[in-house]
């Protein structure tokens, strides 16, 4: 049985600035724009072609606060350019900020962070339509992060979920909910409670059917309720 149709997970790309340099201490991420341009091609060269592309975040490397960031967004769009089909973003933690908390290793997420991203790339949540089902982009970074905007996405994602007419859909954000169970402690790699609890038990009374999440590099898979979960290796780095 053929596909109804097809869209293409990418998450990760950690873009640079320029193509043969890195603010990062890792060589790895020196490599990033190269590997990036090669995903790009080979998603270019499928037939038939994806209806899109979503992109779970971690865009670029440089932070909002850095002045390579403008940079290193124009370096993006130059090599997703190749692919004629929408490229739907979903912002990381390099993006806009980490969640806010003490211990996060960068800046934390903030309205003007959320303003920089928005001038360049266009709404940090939102809903769109494809072939008869509805897509979330959900901006993971706002999730308990006391910021105005954490209310304002908040009503509309239970909106969007709990609609008893509501299409089946797809969720693609970050930050994963978790890695190995529900209940685990806070840690870098996954979204603190309360609003983990709270995400869960609204995936499960919804007519989702996959959640998608980047952030960890690597592969995992688990169910929320009857819902797929994937995490999604980065095109840029396997983290150990």
């Amino acid at each position: 049985m053929s596909p109804e149709f097809r869209f293409v997970v990418v998450a990760d790309t950690h873009i640079n600035e320029t193509e043969d340099a890195s603010r990062s201490p890792f060589e790895t991420n020196r490599l990033s724009n190269g590997r990036a341009r090669h995903v790009f091609e080979q998603i270019a060269l499928l037939d038939p072609a994806p209806r899109f592309i979503a992109h779970l975040g971690d865009i670029v490397q440089p932070l909002p606060s850095l002045p390579t960031f403008h940079e290193a967004a124009a370096r993006f769009r130059e090599i997703a350019a190749i692919c004629p089909v929408p490229v739907r973003l979903v912002p990381g933690n390099h993006d806009v900020g980490d969640k806010r908390v003490s211990w996060m290793p960068a800046d934390h997420v903030c309205d003007a962070y959320l303003a920089e991203y928005r001038a360049l790339f266009g709404s940090d949540f939102y809903a769109f339509d494809e072939g008869g089902y509805r897509f979330l982009a959900v901006n993971a970074q706002l999730l308990n992060s006391g910021l105005a905007d954490e209310e304002r996405q908040k009503a509309w994602l239970e909106a969007e979920l709990r609609d008893p007419d509501a299409r089946p859909g797809f969720l693609f954000l970050h930050y994963p909910p978790y890695i190995y169970r529900p209940d685990e402690r806070s840690h870098y790699d996954n979204i603190d409670q309360p609003a983990r609890a709270w995400l869960l038990e609204l995936i499960r009374g919804s007519k989702v059917q996959a959640v998608f999440s980047g952030h960890v590099h690597n592969f995992w898979y688990d169910t929320i309720g009857d819902a797929d979960f994937y995490m999604l290796p980065s095109t840029a780095f396997v983290r150990h």
